[in-house]
């Protein structure tokens, strides 16, 4: 699977695009997190003030991790977190979805037709979403950690379906177009993210690398 990132400034009302709109598909050496970069080295690269490196906070499988702290020894909650995704079958091919968490709006999920009644997105659906917000995410993180008014922030992710060597249906290629709306005056800085943001966000590096998918069928009772 192929996932490239567009960033595009707008400054004020009219649209420009900014240097290098898409990136190379890039295989990085560490993606456990803002752990890869150290607090020094984000410091003279973003400019980001010194208190992000040191801000810490459990990751309960959100998009993003703050870097832990260089000195400590203990494993942050980021490195050990763990939740449970519970799914219902409602009729045919449509799911319902509850999360770990009860504030959390439930989800309906369905198949396009003739398979489903495409009544709910489908799963390529709700990944691209998924990369899409994290990707988001992250960089609006990197963004107000270098005090840039972003006033608002506008995303396209598109998809494309493919077949592989045996001719089953695949994700083929995602890409994702990001819109900051920024004041002109912000650009440097959105220029110092836009090398960083990536590597920050926990679904898309992990959907690059590939993820340990392990089924288990049971017998219901």
């Amino acid at each position: 699977m192929r996932l490239t990132t567009r960033v595009s400034l707008v400054y004020r009302e009219l649209r420009f695009p900014a240097r290098g709109l898409w990136s190379t598909r890039r295989r990085l050496p560490n993606r456990s997190g803002w752990s890869s970069l150290s607090e020094s080295s984000w410091k003279t690269r973003s400019g980001v003030a010194p208190a992000m490196a040191g801000k810490r906070r459990a990751n309960d499988g959100g998009g993003i991790v703050s870097t832990p702290d260089p000195g400590s020894q203990k494993k942050s909650p980021a490195e050990h977190g763990r939740f449970t995704v519970h799914m219902e079958q409602v009729r045919d091919f449509e799911f319902r979805v509850k999360f770990d968490k009860e504030e959390f709006a439930e989800l309906r999920m369905d198949e396009p037709a003739p398979l489903g009644s495409d009544s709910a997105p489908n799963a390529s659906r709700i990944l691209a979403a998924a990369v899409g917000n994290c990707l988001s995410a992250s960089l609006l993180f990197c963004l107000r950690k270098s005090h840039a008014e972003v006033r608002s922030i506008r995303t396209d992710v598109q998809v494309e379906l493919s077949r592989n060597e045996q001719g089953k249906l695949r994700i083929g290629r995602i890409a994702v177009a990001i819109e900051p709306e920024m004041a002109a005056a912000d650009a440097a800085k959105l220029e110092r993210c836009r090398e960083l943001f990536e590597d920050f966000c926990v679904v898309t590096q992990s959907v690059r690398q590939g993820i340990d998918v392990r089924v288990q069928v049971r017998a219901g009772k």
